[in-house]
């Protein structure tokens, strides 16, 4: 009597693991949107932060533009000196605001009232809002 393993036998083990990959897949990947998604609101919202502490620091006002076309955002000092942008990932859609919006960070001021919501390649929304009495960017989430 011959010991061992069949090619029959294998080719069923190896269709079935196929089989379960791509039945998780899409799982895996969803999940991964999701995290890409909050990682964007949370870098837009310490890029607005930086924005406005550049302001403050150099007690000049700071031009703040969100260009959805673009999936970006550009922070630019008003008399010069610094500039600075940040894009989004690829699957990541700026939904509103829907133009190109311009925002004036004075130093020492509150902030003007901005919301940014974004959107996954899945339709999970997610975006901040600043708080224009403290200048928080507060984050919020499709569940």
């Amino acid at each position: 009597m011959v010991l061992g393993i069949t090619l029959i036998e294998i080719l069923v083990t190896v269709a079935i693991i196929a089989v379960m990959v791509g039945i998780s897949y899409p799982t895996l990947t969803r999940g991964l949107d999701g995290i890409r998604l909050r990682t964007s609101v949370s870098q837009a919202g310490t890029f607005f932060n930086r924005a406005r502490m550049e302001a403050t620091r150099r007690q000049r006002p700071v031009h703040f533009m969100v260009d959805p076309e673009k999936k970006q955002l550009l922070a630019i000092a008003t008399e010069g000196g610094w500039q600075d942008e940040f894009e989004f990932e690829d699957g990541i859609t700026v939904v509103f605001p829907m133009e190109r919006e311009q925002l004036i960070l004075y130093p020492g001021q509150s902030s003007p009232e901005f919301r940014l919501r974004l959107e996954n390649r899945a339709g999970t929304r997610a975006g901040l809002k600043v708080n224009i009495l403290t200048g928080a960017a507060e984050k919020w989430h499709d569940n």
